[in-house]
């Protein structure tokens, strides 16, 4: 069918309009986009007074290339233009679509839901949010499921919006509806958010504000302690800790936590247990803390109190439903490390002793307190077996899938389209772009957060640099010193199958998102921090996530490192070699956490070499 310029411009203008295409300023967008096509199409010695031809039909990509390298202009503005013309191509698709969709007539509700939303040209988000319909609901129905009968409500609003007469849709579902299509598939909840929801609004740690100046003081002493090269105290050797600068740490850190404007990240992490223990002294009685007051509470000697210290154990275990988890085994760590006798930092400051009220010590001796403090701490230590929360349980759908990671393809490519969707060269569109990079990234290089969040780009300097024309990545050991489970090696590694993707992104659209910042180094940058760091990539990858796989609730990059690895021992057993390779890992910290995916492996072999037996016997 011909479509005519007449026809795709207005249909575009409409589109901008209707806000699918652009957020702000569309006016002067549309004339941007106008002047682009009409040099565009002189190229091809035709007006906006014909047909469109071939010119915006089949792959325009290298057409767009031959007209920019003609132009000789600055790369800014040929980037522009290539954006321009892409739209004009998606504009066009859509149009073509709905003017040929009557037919063949759709025949399932389904397939005459997914005309209808192309013919409107706006996504299926946008149209749902309009109907007041669940995004979640519509990217169901376009995928297969059926509504159900307490939908019906939106599904009219629907047609009225798609101009539909009403009726239609519901006709097709032939009185079929699905009793469980709004609810399939639904994730189960998962114990642990639900206790982290509960948390939220019960915040009991000591603020930063709330310190008391002898507190402030003890801590720093501590820091300094930590920090410095030869302390006056004894220190275990490979105890000290690491000043950073602030732009290498992902989360800026405390102000109790910097020295000298350098930032300690294990500082930071000692800092937030310290400030959950001194709020339980000083919560109240009633709602399970120890009532103590200030002056009592706030001082690092509270921390040989072996009353306090197993009150506080008990206090964490009753939160996390009688379960002895991991938290339980840092914070024992925490206290051995400083009541040890011969290198621990408290057992070596006895003069704190005289902060601690006589009802705590009982008379007993500075040492005898770090004694037992610490028999106390290494019980407790031992007895954290318990898992507080499950990392499989998020993506448990995905990994009973025949291809778990399927989904995270599908998630990159409803991103490119959302991408292709938004104004050319808007904000918008730069960040669907970053975030397809992201997932793309983090499914080829599944590193840790902090590991992402920090990647610098600086040309051919920085941790992403290209090597002849394939695109690595690179890091110091020491980049991962304090990732818990993870080699202190080198790494140099291919980003495979990304080469183009990250070209395009580093060209067109992380300029975008750097403009108020231009000398941010990092490869995803954020539009709202001053320096462009980003220090919520955990939660953009949750949100993408919850709003692109439906089988799921949300998940977050720790998961997402933990899909990656399973989905490759399932398809490829035992080869933890591999996997540790991978993340980046010790090859026992994989084994340890993976080795049950062996045994699982051995079962399922036992059951199907039974269900051959019997076969055999005819049972």
């Amino acid at each position: 069918m011909d479509v005519t310029y007449k026809q795709l411009i207005e249909f575009h203008r409409a589109r901008i309009e209707a806000g699918c295409v652009a957020e702000a300023g569309t006016s002067q967008v549309f004339r941007n986009q106008m002047s682009t096509l009409h040099g565009y199409l002189a190229c091809y010695r035709k007006t906006t007074d014909g047909n469109v031809g071939r010119e915006l039909r089949g792959s325009i990509e290298e057409k767009i290339a031959d007209y920019l390298a003609a132009l000789g202009q600055q790369p800014k503005t040929l980037s522009d233009k290539r954006s321009h013309l892409r739209a004009w191509k998606s504009s066009f698709e859509l149009l073509e679509q709905r003017l040929t969709s009557h037919t063949p007539t759709p025949t399932t509700f389904n397939q005459a839901l997914r005309v209808a939303v192309a013919a409107t040209g706006l996504a299926p988000k946008t149209l749902a949010k309009q109907c007041h319909i669940s995004t979640s609901a519509m990217q169901r129905w376009i995928a297969g499921a059926k509504p159900n009968r307490t939908t019906l409500p939106a599904l009219r609003r629907l047609e009225n919006a798609l101009g539909l007469t009403r009726g239609t849709l519901e006709g097709l579902l032939g009185g079929h509806f699905d009793t469980t299509a709004d609810t399939t598939p639904q994730p189960m909840e998962i114990e642990y958010r639900h206790r982290l929801r509960e948390r939220v609004t019960d915040r009991y740690l000591l603020k930063a504000e709330q310190f008391l100046p002898s507190l402030a003081s003890e801590w720093r002493e501590l820091l300094i302690y930590k920090t410095s090269t030869h302390p006056r105290l004894q220190r275990r050797s490979g105890a000290m800790w690491r000043l950073l600068p602030l732009t290498a740490i992902q989360n800026r850190p405390s102000p109790l936590t910097q020295v000298h404007g350098l930032g300690c990240t294990s500082a930071d992490a000692m800092l937030g247990r310290l400030r959950a223990y001194w709020g339980y002294l000083r919560r109240e009685v009633a709602d399970g803390g120890s009532g103590l007051p200030d002056s009592h509470a706030q001082t690092l000697a509270s921390l040989v109190v072996p009353e306090w210290v197993e009150g506080f154990m008990q206090f964490m275990k009753r939160r996390a439903q009688g379960k002895t988890h991991q938290s339980h085994a840092v914070f024992a760590s925490i206290v051995v490390s400083l009541v040890n006798p011969e290198v621990g930092y408290l057992a070596q400051r006895p003069e704190l002793y005289q902060r601690l009220p006589i009802e705590a010590t009982q008379g007993r001796p500075w040492e005898r307190l770090c004694h037992e403090t610490l028999l106390l701490a290494r019980a407790w230590k031992r007895a954290a077996q318990d898992v507080s929360r499950d990392p499989s349980l998020p993506i448990q759908p995905l990994l009973s899938l025949a291809e778990p990671l399927a989904p995270i393809l599908r998630t990159v490519s409803r991103l490119d389209q959302a991408a292709a969707a938004a104004l050319p060269g808007s904000v918008q569109q730069a960040i669907h772009r970053r975030d397809a990079l992201l997932i793309s990234l983090a499914l080829v290089n599944p590193l840790r957060l902090r590991t992402l969040t920090l990647i610098t780009y600086r040309g051919n300097t920085g941790n992403l640099y290209q090597r002849g024309h394939e695109w690595r990545l690179r890091f110091q050991g020491n980049d991962f010193k304090n990732d818990r489970g993870s080699r202190q090696d080198k790494y140099d590694a291919r980003v495979p199958g990304l080469d183009e993707r990250i070209e395009e992104y580093l060209v067109e659209y992380r300029p975008v998102l750097i403009k108020h910042c231009p000398d941010c180094p990092y490869l995803f940058p954020s539009t709202r921090s001053l320096d462009g760091k980003h220090t919520g990539l955990h939660r953009v990858i949750e949100k993408i996530t919850k709003q692109y796989i439906p089988e799921v609730l949300s998940f977050g990059p720790h998961a997402f490192r933990h899909l990656v690895a399973s989905a490759y021992l399932k398809a490829h057993p035992k080869d933890y070699l591999t996997v540790a390779q991978l993340l980046h890992d010790e090859l026992t910290t994989v084994m340890s956490h993976y080795a049950h995916l062996s045994a699982d492996d051995a079962f399922d072999r036992h059951a199907e070499h039974i269900a051959k037996l019997k076969h055999h016997r005819g049972d």
